[in-house]
Formats: C-alpha cells, structure tokens, sequence
C-alpha cells in the first residue's frame, strides 16, 4: 500500500505481487479505499474485491487471478444513501420490453421513450424495465423508477450489464457485470438527427414528436447528464 503522500483522502494506492523463488510478479494495480482477499478462490489465488468512495458516491470491484494476472471480472457503482424501490405499491408499471437477439432495437427505444415520458409529463410514479442485446453479444437491461415526494420528482436508472469478453486471455473468457444506479432530477426531450452529435436543440415539454425523432436526456441536481434513452 501506498504512504505518507502517495495517499489521498478516501483513496490510496495499492499493488498486489505473487513471490516467487525465481521473481516477483505484479499482478495488479488498483486505487481503493480497500482491498480485501476473499476467502472464494479462482486458478489458485484469492479473489480481490475493493472499496472506493467519494462525497456522494459508493462502488465496490470485484478481480480474478487468470492464470496470468488479476482482471477485473464485476463492478458496482451507487449513491449514497440512496436504494432501489423494494415495494412498488402505488407504482403505475409497464410489462418489460425485450429486444431480440438480432433484432433492431429502435422499435424497443421508441416505445419505452413514449411511455416513459408521458409518464413523466404527467408526474406518475412509475416502473419500466428494457433489456437490450448488442452485436458484440453485451446484454444490458436498465429499470426505470419514477419517484414522486411532495416536493420532488426524479428517476433513479438502475442499470445491469453483462459484458462479453472482447479480451480473452490465458484460460476460459470471462465477461464483467457491472451494475450501477444513478438518479436524476431532470428529464429533458432533444431532437435527435441522423449522423448529428449535437444533441443541444430541446422540445418543449408539452409538445407532440414521434419517440424515434428525439431522446431523453436525464441529468443529476449537478446539471450531469447521467443517461440517454
């Protein structure tokens, strides 16, 4: 572990080496909180998992001794204080939308971003999952919750991806999962053109578009946008 100045508040460095009669071999190199050997083992070593944290935000990662080296196999990311809705009484819920394997996923979008946004527009507590299905064999499905006090509305996105392994290495591939929650306090309509990255032009609130011409843009109480639909 890192000392005296190479630590910082709620972060330090750390290097993990496997010893051996003829060399010392780093396995990995992480900043954390934490480290911590796991009792679970994976080709002879110990699975390491670390804690990181900030002001607002906690996450945990989880790595796998491959033979070779340590990799990172699952990491989880989440606010503070914040946890997913256990009991959606009250909560207007939508069947979940399901792309298939193969299948375009722009007919999925469009209708979760219809749904999605007269539920927001109309500030109804509500419930949407969508799972999708990339080229490159990912699978990711986000949850939408609508949440509703008598002061604020916002949208936690609780999101769960299974990764393929683009980089195999010595022995089996091995894909990451990584789960992550993030919330917003604001969900704005920008039209969205074909082959055009500037996504700045807004649709007011109240005005008709068909969902495959625009995208939802959610953003924290920062101003920081944390997930496009």
């Amino acid at each position: 572990m890192g000392a005296d100045g190479m630590r910082g508040a709620n972060i330090n460095p750390f290097w993990v080496f496997r010893r051996s009669a003829s060399s010392c071999d780093l396995l990995l190199t992480v900043g954390a909180h934490d480290v911590e050997l796991l009792n679970t083992k994976t080709d002879g070593l110990p699975d390491i998992r670390i804690d990181a944290a900030t002001a607002a935000r906690y996450s945990e990662n989880w790595f796998n001794f491959d033979g070779q080296t340590y990799r990172e196999v699952r990491r989880t990311a989440q606010p503070i204080g914040d946890e997913v809705p256990r009991d959606l009484t009250g909560f207007e819920t939508r069947s979940p939308l399901v792309q298939g394997i193969g299948e375009s996923p722009s007919p999925i979008l469009s209708e979760a971003r219809a749904w999605l946004w007269q539920q927001w527009r109309l500030e109804k507590p509500s419930y949407m999952r969508v799972t999708l299905h990339s080229l490159e064999g990912d699978q990711t499905t986000v949850t939408y919750f609508i949440r509703k006090s008598d002061s604020s509305l916002d949208v936690m996105i609780q999101i769960h991806r299974i990764m393929a392994d683009r980089n195999p290495h010595f022995g089996v591939p091995r894909p990451m999962v990584e789960d992550e929650i993030e919330v917003a306090e604001n969900v704005e309509r920008r039209v969205a053109l074909r082959n055009d990255a500037d996504r700045s032009t807004k649709l007011p609130k109240d005005q008709e578009a068909p969902p495959g011409s625009y995208e939802l843009y959610f953003s924290d109480a920062s101003g920081k946008n944390v997930g496009i639909l």
